[in-house]
């Protein structure tokens, strides 16, 4: 019994349907209401879109490098132990420099330790030697590159 009413009622709906698409003002109605629906759908695959994107943006500004990565990073492509970590931690710190990973750009910076009268001298000058081994000297032409005045890059 219930399946002739389902499609009973099935039918009612479809000679509705049928009467209203055949008057001009219900087909305009029912475009207006397609398109209605069409632009619905489109604006809202595209704030979902819009959202995921800016979420993405999101968690990749949160996985960029940060300093201590860098300076973890370059530790550990050295071979460094926890203790020489440490170590040039606390040499950045007495240098006041803003990120330890500057000891590895500069080797002027670790020779400063190095040549000081500090107790733990002879260590920073292990770790010069190591980073920057003497007989690894920059060519004249990289000496000339690195004493050249900075040009704005635009």
């Amino acid at each position: 019994m219930t399946n002739i009413m389902m499609l009973h009622f099935s039918n009612q709906l479809f000679a509705a349907e049928t009467a209203l698409l055949q008057s001009s003002s219900a087909r305009t109605v029912a475009w207006i209401l397609g398109l209605l629906i069409v632009l619905g759908t489109a604006w809202g695959a595209s704030v979902i879109s819009g959202s995921m994107r800016n979420k993405k943006r999101s968690q990749q500004a949160k996985r960029q490098a940060k300093p201590a990565d860098v300076f973890d990073e370059i530790c550990q492509a050295q071979g460094l132990s926890d203790e020489e970590k440490r170590q040039l931690r606390d040499g950045a710190a007495i240098l006041n420099l803003l990120a330890p990973a500057l000891l590895f750009v500069d080797s002027s910076l670790l020779n400063k330790l190095a040549t000081s009268d500090r107790d733990d001298a002879g260590e920073f000058r292990k770790l010069a030697d190591r980073l920057f081994p003497p007989e690894a000297s920059p060519s004249e032409s990289d000496l000339a590159e690195l004493t050249q005045t900075p040009t704005a890059v635009g």
